[in-house]
């Protein structure tokens, strides 16, 4: 990991089970907001989610899709995926990618590649660190 590009504190609404779909047991987590701050800083729009697959009692598989918005009023998507395992101590790694218009002050994100170190907070929040791979 080299630079720190921000570092997103996630605020997550009650679970919606889905069930079991024969490759896990469904969880849909809303994404009700948060912050983020650092190169860029912003605010994360309500109303993404995280698709979490519970695949075994320790193993979970995240796919979160949501937007953030930075402080001049830029919109950038966010996919960020990984794998969540109990057994071990956080932070979780997991695999961001943004997608920013081609004419942005921040299209640079779309360019990059990222990790990200995620880590359960209390209070159902999130706290993601994204850094330059």
């Amino acid at each position: 990991m080299e630079e720190h590009i921000f570092t997103l504190e996630v605020k997550c609404g009650p679970w919606m089970v889905v069930g079991d779909t024969g490759e896990g047991s469904l969880r849909v987590i809303p994404i009700i907001g948060g912050t983020f701050s650092g190169k860029i800083n912003g605010t994360i729009i309500p109303g993404g989610a995280d698709w979490n697959t519970q695949v075994d009692p320790y193993i979970s598989h995240a796919f979160a899709k949501y937007v953030i918005q930075t402080e001049d009023g830029t919109y950038i998507s966010v996919e960020n995926e990984g794998i969540i395992d109990d057994r071990k101590a956080a932070p979780f790694l997991t695999h961001p990618k943004f997608q920013v218009a081609k004419d942005s002050t921040y299209s640079w994100l779309s360019e990059g590649e990222y990790i990200g170190q995620l880590t359960c907070m209390e209070d159902g929040i999130v706290q993601i660190a994204i850094f330059s791979n």
